[in-house]
């Protein structure tokens, strides 16, 4: 199991929303940030790719992100943690799997490297 972990529980204060949001290009798509990083990493090296987001971002983006293949993660951490608040969320939610994890890969939402 190789698992992506995508950190998108920032507020996005200097943008003036969530980056998870953002609406991008996706091939022939015009699908969230979020759900295009997810699909490009389960596309490349994950088997598993999961969206940290936090509660309202969750209820607008997870069912697109569930129906990609991604696993939601929903993080109620204080926003002054930053990302580290985000890897905590996601640690308890892979603490079942652990033993079988062969590695981890951590990206933030806006850096996307395109497998094709």
């Amino acid at each position: 199991d190789v698992v992506a972990i995508v950190l998108a529980a920032g507020q996005g204060s200097r943008l003036g929303g969530p980056k998870a949001l953002l609406v991008v290009r996706h091939g022939a798509l015009e699908i969230p940030l979020v759900e295009a990083q997810c699909r490009d990493r389960l596309a490349a090296e994950s088997t598993r790719a999961l969206a940290v987001l936090r509660p309202d971002v969750a209820s607008i983006a997870g069912d697109h992100l569930r129906a990609a293949g991604a696993e939601v993660v929903v993080s109620h951490a204080a926003e002054s943690l930053g990302p580290g608040g985000a890897l905590a969320a996601a640690a308890a939610h892979l603490a079942p799997s652990l033993s079988t994890l062969r590695a981890v890969v951590v990206t933030p939402v806006d850096v996307r490297v395109n497998p094709h």
